[in-house]
């Protein structure tokens, strides 16, 4: 228990540092300015060389935190996934007090994504219950919050 305080501590550390960090907008503009720089066919060539090195991604999107309307119709629940030359990519999403996840693997892999899937409103439930465990926080009861399911696709897989 005292080793996951640990390490949850050290992320929240880290992504606070990451804000405040010249690093991320840095990053940004120097990109921008290399697109202008150099030929549009190096730029992409260079783009999915590094892409290649990349073999696993977690994207973490806020989204709305109250129910939105669409031609009239309330949305139950938002998802989306990043189809890529990557391994394994996990996509949160928050919105309407929810949090969900889709999954998408590389048939390659040999491996189901609903073998992740399984673990994730358990897991989510021990984060959620290690980090209530600090001062500011707000806690609400199990049936307030919700980590709502996962779609575990590949690119082989119906859904």
């Amino acid at each position: 228990c005292t080793l996951n305080v640990l390490y949850n501590l050290s992320c929240i550390l880290f992504f606070h540092q990451l804000k405040v960090s010249p690093q991320l907008p840095v990053q940004y503009y120097s990109a921008g300015f290399m697109m202008r720089l150099i030929p549009r066919w190096i730029y992409v060539s260079l783009l999915i060389r590094l892409n290649k090195k990349v073999t696993a991604m977690l994207s973490n999107v806020p989204g709305p935190q109250t129910k939105v309307h669409l031609a009239g119709s309330g949305i139950e629940d938002l998802m989306f996934f990043l189809f890529s030359p990557l391994g394994i990519y996990l996509g949160l999403i928050s919105y309407n007090g929810k949090v969900s996840m889709g999954i998408n693997m590389d048939p390659q892999l040999n491996q189901d994504p609903n073998e992740i899937a399984k673990y994730w409103k358990l897991s989510f439930e021990k984060l959620y219950e290690e980090t209530m465990k600090y001062p500011g926080m707000i806690a609400k009861n199990k049936d307030e919050r919700n980590a709502t399911g996962v779609v575990a696709t590949s690119p082989d897989t119906e859904q």
